[in-house]
């Protein structure tokens, strides 16, 4: 899959195999959805979702592993949800997911469900609010190049 502008988003999904190749990806009027078994890997993407009516979800036993550009004006930042937009996000129903980077969802409720598995690698997770339920699990790690400071969680407005 090529960067650039999705008009209408992308839906990954049917058991579909992806790698996202280096790049921006923007998300135009539309959600960034994996579900149904698909796997999406990526080194050096950044997801953008503009805050027309778009959103990231993740759902259906999809295995996503993506990685923040290492250079550039969006060094470190993996998934981007526009601060304006408010839309829900869900990572849900059995997805194994890795982030490496920042996941920026400033305005939205992030829900974390259905025993999906979430690690987050030398990363700043940054929500409105966070619930992990149905044996959900979410861990954040700290990246070989961070210091050693344990992780912390606050709710910022």
């Amino acid at each position: 899959m090529s960067p650039g502008v999705y008009n209408g988003g992308v839906n990954i999904g049917g058991g579909m195999t992806i790698t996202m190749e280096p790049g921006i990806y923007y998300m135009r009027n539309g959600d960034f959805t994996v579900a149904n078994g698909a796997r999406v890997t990526g080194t050096g993407v950044m997801v953008y979702v503009d805050p027309g009516s778009g959103r990231i979800n993740f759902q259906g036993g999809g295995v996503i592993r993506l990685q923040a550009p290492t250079s550039g004006p969006y060094a470190g930042v993996v998934l981007y949800q526009d601060r304006a937009s408010t839309r829900d996000i869900s990572i849900a129903n059995g997805t194994n997911t890795t982030f490496v980077g920042v996941f920026y969802a400033a305005g939205a409720r992030v829900s974390f469900a259905g025993g999906n598995q979430t690690d987050s690698y030398g990363t700043q997770l940054i929500f409105k609010s966070l619930s992990a339920t149905n044996n959900a699990h979410v861990r954040v790690h700290a990246s070989d190049e961070s210091p050693s400071v344990s992780p912390s969680f606050r709710i910022v407005e």
